[in-house]
């Protein structure tokens, strides 16, 4: 009879298109066997709570306070699965303070075959990935942290990396991750891939010192990053060492990557870069608004590369330490970048941009500039682009590390004008090149 009453009333409730919200079913890691003590292996009872997930339309799965080990990893004849979220809709993962997921590190990755043209060196000994979501919608990830245990990890010299991230999204429409804190992974903290990848927001994530990337974007149509920071990638605390681009975010898409905007966040310290994207092809309409970006101990020239076709950098502090921002990529062209209203410091060249290209145009406008090497070897800025508008910047280089001659190139652009170029003591002026530039009317 009570089975009857619940089909009468569903079947009244379609009749008229009306719903009601049913309760979401909690459950819970330990339900299925977790202790979460940091020393029992919790990885079956993982798989097993993935895999209830996995049959059910919506639900919640919760990590009480603990500290979640995930024992295993591959090693040779021994292939470990993934834990592996697939086809959920309406999935909730939620943690609490001190919600811990802690992948086994403590293992070394020696040099086991080679394959490849470049005939590589790989390893039959590599972390799994704690959490792989695989066509996913309406699904959220709340409150956890995750951690790769990279630090623990030796590795033999020339060993690469291998598919071993934190967080991993595969083809999921319609995600939120926010209050997520992953670090030390084997390979990246965060991993989207998938021709299908829409709809992806992260708040208040942090992805440190991660051997690889913080986070890599190889496919997604409308990604939103806010109060996310991205540090130390590269500097993974042990032995381990880092892979290349051991860059804070690399966008590096094998196929249309659209829409992607990153509001107050922070790059800092990553050891390749702390803001690349290379295929301006393949990426459209990327923005960078009121970001920190900071290279620190940073010895790589590419601090930021921003070959996309319409990528704007808008109110950004960016400290490029010994590097440089590249506005376009001489192997790609097609960029159309604009940087505007940002304080921009390098001990380099701050902006190198050479570029004949028809197809690339870069727009410099209302930033300010400053020197902050001891002694200015090349020239700051230094831009040769054909395509280019430069105005309304300053542009500060100190007395003292002025060399003779020339010490700044706006070279072959359209436009020059309104821009101020000064040093800290009036009776030196910097002195800037403008040959083949058709029309400028700058502060000099």
């Amino acid at each position: 009879m009570v089975a009857f009453k619940i089909l009468f009333i569903a079947g009244f409730l379609s009749i008229f298109n009306l719903s009601i919200a049913l309760p979401v079913p909690v459950l819970n890691v330990k339900d299925f066997g977790a202790k979460g003590d940091g020393v029992s292996d919790d990885y079956q009872a993982l798989l097993a709570a993935a895999k209830a997930c996995n049959q059910k339309v919506k639900c919640e799965l919760h990590f009480p306070k603990g500290t979640y080990y995930i024992n295993e990893y591959d090693t040779k004849g021994k292939k470990i699965a993934d834990i592996i979220f697939e086809k959920c809709d309406g999935l909730i993962i939620t943690g609490e303070e001190g919600s811990v997921i802690s992948v086994n590190g403590k293992f070394k990755r020696s040099a086991d075959y080679q394959k490849g043209r470049k005939r590589r060196w790989y390893s039959y000994s590599n972390a799994m990935n704690p959490f792989v979501f695989k066509e996913c919608k309406n699904l959220t990830v709340r409150g956890l942290e995750i951690n790769g245990n990279v630090d623990k990890m030796e590795r033999d010299k020339g060993v690469v990396e291998a598919d071993a991230h934190l967080l991993k999204f595969v083809d999921c429409n319609t995600v939120t991750v926010e209050d997520v804190y992953v670090h030390h992974a084997q390979t990246d903290g965060i991993y989207i891939t998938g021709e299908n990848s829409e709809n992806i927001k992260m708040n208040n994530v942090r992805s440190f010192y991660n051997a690889r990337q913080g986070l890599s974007i190889i496919y997604l149509k409308g990604g939103t990053f806010y109060n996310c920071a991205f540090k130390n990638t590269g500097f993974s605390e042990g032995t381990y060492g880092s892979h290349l681009p051991a860059a804070g975010v690399d966008i590096e898409p094998n196929g249309p990557t659209s829409n992607i905007i990153f509001e107050k966040c922070e790059f800092e310290n990553n050891k390749g870069g702390q803001f690349l994207c290379t295929t301006p092809g393949k990426t459209t309409n990327v923005t960078l608004k009121n970001c920190s970006i900071t290279a620190k101990n940073s010895d790589s020239k590419y601090q930021m590369i921003l070959a996309a076709k319409n990528i704007v950098i808008d109110g950004c502090s960016i400290e490029c330490g010994k590097g440089n921002i590249w506005p376009t990529w001489k192997a790609l062209p097609g960029s159309s970048v604009t940087i505007k209203n940002c304080n921009i410091k390098s001990a380099q060249s701050g902006i190198l941009s050479v570029s004949r290209e028809e197809k690339d145009h870069v727009t410099i406008t209302d930033n300010s500039f400053v020197f902050t090497g001891d002694t200015l070897k090349s020239y700051f800025p230094y831009l040769r682009t054909k395509n280019l508008v430069f105005t309304n910047n300053k542009v500060l280089i100190p007395a003292k590390s002025m060399k003779a001659g020339t010490t700044s190139l706006v070279q072959n652009a359209q436009v020059a004008t309104g821009n101020q170029f000064y040093s800290d003591n009036k009776a030196v002026k910097p002195r800037v090149s403008y040959d083949g530039t058709r029309e400028k009317k700058d502060n000099q």
